[in-house]
Parts: C-alpha cells; sequence; structure tokens
C-alpha cells in the first residue's frame, strides 16, 4: 500500500524544477528558452522544460480569441420574428 501512494506523489525535484521553468518563462522567456535548450538532455531538465511548455499553453490559450474557446458557445436564435427587418414588397 505503501508503494502505490508513493508512485502518486510527485517527486519533489521535479515539481522544484517545473516551478522554476514556468515562474522563468513567465518573467524572462529568453533566458528560459536558453537554460531549457542546455538542460533537454538531462533528467532534472525535464521538469523545467514541462514547467516552461505548460506556462505557454496556458498563454496561447489567453491569447486566443473567443470563437476559438470551447467554452464560449453561442445560442443563435432561429425565430425571425425577433427584430429581423424584411424588405417592403410593392
Amino acid at each position: 500500500m505503501d508503494k502505490e501512494l508513493e508512485q502518486d506523489e510527485p517527486n519533489p525535484e521535479f515539481v522544484r524544477r517545473f516551478n522554476d521553468g514556468y515562474t522563468l518563462t513567465k518573467y524572462m522567456p529568453d533566458i528560459a528558452s536558453q537554460i531549457a535548450d542546455a538542460v533537454k538532455e538531462t533528467e532534472s531538465g525535464q521538469g523545467f522544460i514541462s514547467g516552461r511548455e505548460q506556462y505557454l499553453k496556458e498563454l496561447a490559450k489567453e491569447r486566443s480569441p473567443n470563437w476559438l474557446n470551447r467554452d464560449n458557445s453561442r445560442n443563435y436564435s432561429t425565430d425571425k420574428s425577433k427584430g429581423d427587418i424584411e424588405p417592403e414588397k410593392e
């Protein structure tokens, strides 16, 4: 039972590196990019890279137009009696 719990808990080193990558990308993206390139081959660098990627995904979603977000669904009325102007017939 204890082994199962240990597997569910994230590695504290990974979490720390993830947070470092996320925060550094938020405030100093150029430096974060250089660090990500330097540590991409190391095991400890995976947390940093994951944090950086997470921030970039959130940033892209934030900057996307509202019509691209699935949460913004519009309810279009099919009732044509509400304010539609019809051309006059002679």
